[in-house]
C-alpha cells in the first residue's frame, strides 16, 4: 500500500492518541551483518521540552549514539555580544547556562554530538531588520556577518569553548537548511565563503572536530536559480580551495532511496578530485510530511528509512525529533516526536527502540 501524500500546511484532522499499529517484519527477508549495524543505534535531535521527555531519554535506552543540539545555534541569535565582560547577555554566557555537554551524564551515554552553526546576532549581522519571521526567528539573523574578522572571533570562542570536551566526537554543521528562504538570507557565494571562514578557523583551532554542510533541507538544494544544488557547489568550492570537508550534511524528508542521493554525491565527490570520501551525515530526517507521520503507515516509513541509511552507507543519523515541537492539542501539531510533549510513546518510537536494539546484536541476523 502507498502511503498518504499531503502538503505540510494540511491536517488530516486526527487526535494525538493514535493507538500502535502492528508492524510485521518479515525477518527471512531482513538480512544484515554485524558490520555498519551502528547506524541503528539511537540517534535524535534533542530539545527537551519538560523533565518528563529528558528523564525518558536517558531511561529508555542504555546509551545514545549521536544526539544534534541546539544550544549553540539558540546562543548565537540570542546573544547582544561575545564577551561576558562586555554584555549580560553574551554569547558565550548564553552559552554556558544552556549546554548539555556540561552534564557528565549525558557526555557519558552519547558517542558524538552535532551542532549547526546556525543564527547571525544582531550585533554582527550584515542586515539591521528586526522582522519576525516567526518561529522566534528575526530576519537579520539569516544573513552572513559584516565583519569577517569579528566573525572569526566568535568562532574561535565556539572552539575554546568546545575543547574542553574531549570525551566527546564533536560534528560542527556549518548552518541549518540555506536552501530554504526563511533560514538564509545570502547568496551561494555568500554561503560558500562563510563556510571556508568557519571551517578554516574551527579546524585551526582544533583538528579533532568534524566540519562540514552545507546542511540542505532537501539534498537536491539550491540558494540561487542560476546555481548548482548547494552540495554539489560546496563539494566543487571545498576542493578548488583546499578547505576542509569532513562530512556532508542534509536533511531527508521524501520518499526516495537515501542510496540516490549518496550515489550522486560520490560520483561528485570523485569528479572533483576526492581520493577518499567524507562522512555522509542525515542530521534531520523523518517521514515527508504531518498526514504522514500521523498515519499508520509511519512506523513503515521509518523502518524503510533506517534500512536504507545500512544498505547505502549513511555514516551518521539523527531523526527529527525526539519530543514534539508543540504540545497535544496545538493547531500547529506537526507530530515529529517520538514522544509527545506529555510523554506518551508514539508507534514511531517503538520502531526506534527495536532498531536500537538491532544495534546491540553483534551476532547480526
Amino acid at each position: 500500500m502507498t502511503p498518504p501524500l499531503g502538503d505540510n500546511s494540511v491536517s488530516n484532522g486526527t487526535s494525538d492518541n493514535t493507538k500502535a499499529e502492528t508492524l510485521t517484519i518479515a525477518l527471512k527477508e531482513l538480512r544484515y551483518s554485524s558490520d555498519h549495524i551502528d547506524i541503528f543505534r539511537s540517534s535524535t535531535n534533542f530539545r527537551p521540552m519538560s523533565e518528563n521527555s529528558a528523564m525518558l531519554y536517558f531511561t529508555l535506552f542504555p546509551d545514545h549514539s549521536t544526539s544534534r543540539l541546539t544550544a549553540l545555534s539558540w546562543s548565537l541569535r540570542s546573544s547582544s555580544c561575545l564577551r561576558p565582560n562586555e554584555c549580560d547577555n553574551s554569547f558565550i554566557t548564553n552559552l554556558e547556562k544552556n549546554d548539555f555537554l556540561k552534564s557528565e551524564v549525558f557526555r557519558q551515554k552519547h558517542q558524538a554530538v552535532i551542532f549547526d552553526i546556525w543564527g547571525m546576532p544582531a550585533w554582527l549581522s550584515s542586515s539591521s531588520s528586526t522582522q519576525d519571521l516567526g518561529g522566534g526567528v528575526l530576519e537579520h539573523q539569516l544573513y552572513p556577518p559584516k565583519n569577517y574578522e569579528q566573525w572569526k572571533e566568535v568562532v574561535q570562542a565556539i572552539a575554546e569553548y568546545y575543547s574542553q570536551f574531549d570525551d566527546l566526537t564533536i560534528y560542527f554543521e556549518i548552518w541549518n537548511e540555506p536552501d530554504l528562504d526563511n533560514f538564509w538570507k545570502g547568496s551561494t557565494d555568500d554561503y560558500l565563503r562563510f563556510y571556508e571562514e568557519t571551517a578554516k578557523t574551527l579546524k585551526a583551532a582544533n583538528p579533532r572536530f568534524k566540519v562540514g554542510g552545507p546542511t540542505v533541507n532537501q539534498w537536491d538544494g539550491t540558494v540561487d536559480e542560476q546555481s548548482d544544488p548547494l552540495i554539489f557547489e560546496l563539494i566543487r568550492y571545498t576542493a578548488e580551495h583546499q578547505v576542509p570537508l569532513d562530512f556532508i550534511s542534509w536533511h531527508h524528508y521524501r520518499y526516495e532511496d537515501i542510496g540516490v542521493a549518496k550515489t550522486q554525491m560520490e560520483e561528485a565527490l570523485k569528479k572533483s578530485g576526492y581520493q577518499s570520501m567524507p562522512e555522509f551525515v542525515v542530521s534531520e530526517w523523518h517521514a515527508p510530511n504531518k498526514i504522514s507521520r500521523n498515519s499508520e503507515y509511519a512506523p513503515a516509513i521509518l523502518a524503510n528509512d533506517y534500512l536504507g541509511f545500512y544498505e547505502s552507507g549513511i555514516d551518521v543519523q539523527t531523526i527529527y525529533n525526539w519530543e514534539d515541537d508543540h504540545p497535544e492539542n496545538s493547531p500547529d501539531q506537526d507530530y515529529y516526536g517520538l514522544l509527545t510533549r506529555s510523554g506518551t510513546l508514539r508507534p514511531t518510537f517503538y520502531v526506534h527502540q527495536m532498531f536500537d536494539n538491532l544495534s546491540r546484536d553483534t551476532l547480526g541476523l
